[in-house]
């Protein structure tokens, strides 16, 4: 069904929000500073730390695995870094493990996080970060991002899930960016008898402060809605899960779908994806699409951004529709973040929290920071990239193993670090 502007009450509030990620401008490279001497001083301890604390929360930062990086470094092999990507901190916290072997290193970084103001776009810069257009084919990014690696200038940071999890004990499906570049580098390095390689780098997030008051901060404002009653009250799993309930029943509200009431909540939060998707691939494409959720929603930017920047052809109303499309592949995106039993059993608080948070960042559109946390990151062995191409369909077996190797990392740490659940 197309909408009009008036057909959407929230279009200007949700244009407004969406955490700033739609830039409706056209896309320039930005491209880091290269000079060492000051990745090292943002870097430095009495910068770094402070930063952590205030920034987001996270009183300490402990770095294992460090030899594994530092022999990769020694032995003068380019170094891909490969980490889970459950927080938007995880950059920021990668340079303690960075410090310690005393290297800055290259970061891909979504343009619109160097469209938040001068000094956010400077700061980033300044860590060695880079942009990537999500919303489109960045061969200049891409480019960069080869070269590096190829020249071996510093270590290179990418998020093979494209986008931040918020669950620290799973893995959203990988994308092949960084294996294409891994093993574009390689074949060049090659040639000259060089080797490149990947490590695989587990983050995880431990929360050290009050359960009980942290889980009712992040779940207040969902159950302080008119429409919405409080229950569990005495289980944070069974209210986590009732809060989720209802953030779903509102956006079925708000996107006019049909309520699932008859389905799980998995299948329910499925459906509610595949109908906002299908909805704007109709209007983008004339039929709905078999692709993953990333192809499919990759696919509608890709189609309304570039309609966007026509300023003069486009009617008020045509731009509402067009952004109202944006406001489903985002609603998509963060239905589709949800893992399927991830409270199953008995979770651990961190679970619940994590949860707990990312429904709170969904129903207000506002970053959350959970603190304070402590920070452990595990520098996996390394994984020597073959100078070949990936041919076929199939997924490509770098991937594959860089994948299983990060999984069962992320497992060892959660039965080793974290909390049980509280009673």
């Amino acid at each position: 069904m197309h909408e009009s502007a008036t057909d959407s009450p929230t279009y200007t509030s949700h244009r407004e929000i969406m955490q700033k990620i739609f830039i409706e401008k056209p896309y320039r490279f930005v491209p880091p500073m290269m000079l060492d001497s000051m990745a090292k001083l943002m870097n430095n301890r009495l910068v770094h730390t402070p930063l952590l604390r205030f920034t987001e929360s996270i009183i300490s930062v402990e770095s294992r695995g460090v030899d594994r990086l530092k022999k990769s470094i020694d032995d003068g092999h380019a170094v891909m870094m490969i980490p889970n990507h459950p927080r938007t901190s995880d950059p920021v916290v990668m340079y303690d493990l960075l410090r310690l072997v005393d290297k800055p290193m290259f970061a891909m970084a979504s343009w619109h996080l160097f469209n938040h103001g001068w000094f956010n776009r400077a700061v980033i810069r300044l860590y060695g970060g880079y942009s990537i257009n999500r919303e489109g084919l960045d061969k200049t990014s891409i480019s960069f991002s080869i070269s590096a690696l190829e020249k071996n200038l510093r270590p290179l940071l990418l998020f093979p899930e494209g986008a931040t999890s918020r669950t620290n004990d799973s893995l959203m499906p990988f994308l092949d960016g960084p294996t294409f570049i891994a093993r574009t580098a390689a074949r060049r390095r090659s040639k000259r008898g060089l080797k490149t390689v990947i490590h695989p780098i587990a983050i995880r997030y431990i929360f050290e402060g009050d359960f009980e008051a942290e889980l009712d901060r992040l779940l207040e404002p969902i159950e302080d809605l008119p429409q919405v009653e409080r229950s569990h009250a005495n289980d944070p799993v069974k209210r986590v899960q009732s809060a989720l309930e209802k953030l779903v029943q509102l956006k079925e509200m708000e996107f006019d779908v049909t309520p699932g009431h008859e389905l799980g909540p998995f299948e329910r939060r499925q459906r509610l994806v595949e109908s906002v998707l299908e909805t704007a691939e109709v209007r983008c494409f004339g039929q709905s699409s078999h692709e993953t959720i990333t192809n499919r929603v990759r696919n509608i930017r890709a189609n309304v951004f570039p309609e966007l920047l026509k300023a003069t052809e486009l009617s008020d109303e045509e731009r509402a529709i067009r952004w109202r499309d944006l406001e489903r592949t985002y609603l998509a995106w963060q239905m589709a973040s949800y893992p399927k039993n991830y409270l199953a059993g008995s979770p651990s608080n961190d679970r619940v929290l994590e949860i707990a948070g990312k429904i709170n960042e969904d129903l207000t559109d506002e970053p959350r920071k959970c603190g304070p946390h402590r920070v452990i990151i595990e520098c996996c062995d390394a994984i020597e990239v073959p100078a070949t191409k990936h041919r076929g369909d199939e997924q490509d077996p770098l991937i594959e193993q860089v994948e299983r190797q990060l999984r069962q990392k992320i497992a060892q740490l959660e039965r080793t670090d974290v909390r049980p659940p509280t009673n």
